[in-house]
């Protein structure tokens, strides 16, 4: 099994993917919330097992915003700072209903 470890430039921020054969493990997804799309769409992936958010400062937290907009991929799990509790229901029904974000 090979894994792969990979700093990604964001530009301002921080992100990092871990993948394997199988899974796609996304850490954080810097500050423009159009550079990470830009970066994964590049590299062919279109699939994240797991995007975590270590915290809300934007440096880190920008670039979900940007997947959670995208059409372009399926997130099966995300780890969001506790902050982010207040904005869930906003992400259940504006991503959600449009059927954009799947939530299991």
């Amino acid at each position: 099994m090979s894994l792969k470890f990979t700093a990604l430039e964001v530009g301002s921020g921080d992100a990092f993917l871990l993948e394997d054969e199988n899974r796609k493990i996304l850490f954080d997804s810097g500050g423009s919330k159009n550079k990470i799309v830009a970066l994964l769409r590049k590299k062919g992936i279109t699939k994240i097992d797991l995007a975590i958010c270590s915290h809300n400062d934007v440096d880190h937290a920008n670039g979900f915003i940007g997947l959670l907009e995208s059409v372009d991929y399926d997130i099966d799990e995300i780890w969001l700072p506790g902050t982010w509790a207040t904005i869930l229901k906003y992400v259940r029904d504006i991503y959600v209903r449009k059927r954009i974000v799947k939530f299991k």
